[in-house]
């Protein structure tokens, strides 16, 4: 039974990157297709509807501004849509922020790229983090509003990423981090 589990889900998983694959290859216009398409990995990313190598594809057409093809394609893939109402879109966005967590079988950098594009989506449909007044009081300087927001927001990212990383690997970190803190000794959070 958990083999036939296994290679139904498998089924699916190939079936909705290719579909992913189509729905970016979509929206990409017929000459950034025509740019990726002489790329000499693109037979290969295409025959197995590689939509993370196509993803790095697009960023890396510099010809064209592709920041909002690519927040749209994390939508996708995400599972977010235009037919969805923004509010529940948002919850569930901050939800699956919130709560990811490194993987055993995931690098420092996978996880990373994994939490950045997680909160992009979040970003994306008008949500945002670090803006409680309490977090802004901590960011000492003559720095701008927009400066000041941006400060904390990066400082808010650094502590959630610490806290969502695989704690069996690096939460001696923030425990050491936390008795610095209790006992009065200068900040050494990000």
């Amino acid at each position: 039974m958990e083999k036939k589990t296994y290679m139904a889900r498998k089924t699916k998983v190939k079936a909705n990157l290719k579909t992913i694959f189509a729905v970016i290859w979509g929206q990409c216009s017929e000459e950034m297709q025509d740019r990726i398409e002489r790329n000499e990995d693109y037979e290969d990313a295409d025959e197995t509807h590689n939509c993370a190598w196509l993803i790095k594809a697009i960023k890396a057409d510099e010809t064209h501004n592709c920041a909002w093809l690519i927040k749209a394609i994390k939508g996708v893939i995400f599972d977010f849509g235009t037919q969805r109402y923004v509010v529940a879109s948002l919850d569930i966005a901050f939800k699956r922020w919130v709560n990811c967590e490194q993987s055993e079988h995931q690098t420092l950098a996978q996880f990373r790229d994994h939490f950045k594009a997680l909160y992009e989506v979040l970003e994306h449909y008008g949500g945002s983090i670090g803006n409680h007044p309490s977090i802004l009081k901590l960011i000492k300087g003559t720095w701008t509003a927009a400066e000041k927001l941006a400060k904390a927001r990066n400082l808010t990212l650094a502590y959630a990423f610490l806290c969502r990383v695989n704690q069996k690997l690096y939460g001696g970190l923030l425990v050491e981090l936390e008795n610095s803190f209790v006992l009065g000794l200068p900040s050494q959070y990000p």
